[in-house]
């Protein structure tokens, strides 16, 4: 097996508070488990906020800014798993069908989504990756935008960059099967006094 990393992808650390959620094979297929994305991220954004310290409770600024991180981990994680889900294959190999795991850090939050994926799939990703590690974000995000007729792929991850400063990363494991286990890495800087 081969592994390769695009972008600043950080190592799990089983020293730090961190929250996994395990999508596994079951009488449900992982593709029909996207009606509870939206469930899941927002369980992820509150699991996160409860680390946010206000030391007002009562500033309405503070209470606001911590609606805003919520409302960012929500969204970044929604995004993570709805590409998990779509390009997720499921192999015989695979126990798991899909991984999300939450750390908190000193300096932010760290989201990690690992999926199986085709090397088809797993191409597009890479240029992508690339693409958005090397160009200016909004240009990306505008031609993206007015090149979209109906095909919104690329979309979600360059919208965590541009409208929510995630740093993405990406760690690509390939096997002989021709699979590959794919990890997207969302790091979200936060202020952990608001």
């Amino acid at each position: 097996m081969k592994s390769r990393l695009i972008g600043n992808f950080r190592p799990d650390s089983d020293d730090t508070e961190h929250l996994s959620v395990v999508f596994s094979k079951g009488r449900l297929p992982v593709k029909h488990r996207w009606r509870n994305n939206g469930l899941t991220a927002d369980f992820v954004a509150n699991y996160a906020s409860t680390f946010l310290d206000p030391r007002d409770s009562d500033d309405p600024r503070k209470l606001k800014r911590i609606r805003e991180i919520k409302d960012s981990v929500s969204y970044v994680a929604n995004e993570l798993l709805e590409n998990g889900l779509k390009y997720h294959e499921d192999s015989d190999e695979d126990k798991v069908g899909l991984r999300l795991r939450c750390e908190i850090h000193d300096d932010g939050l760290i989201l990690n989504v690992s999926n199986c994926a085709a090397t088809d799939a797993v191409a597009a990703l890479e240029a992508l990756a690339r693409e958005l590690l090397v160009r200016d974000v909004t240009e990306l995000y505008f031609e993206k935008l007015e090149r979209n007729s109906g095909e919104s792929a690329g979309l979600g991850l360059i919208t965590m960059v541009h409208d929510y400063q995630a740093q993405l990363a990406w760690r690509l494991l390939l096997h002989e099967t021709g699979r590959v286990t794919v990890w997207t890495q969302a790091f979200i800087a936060l202020p952990l006094e608001c």
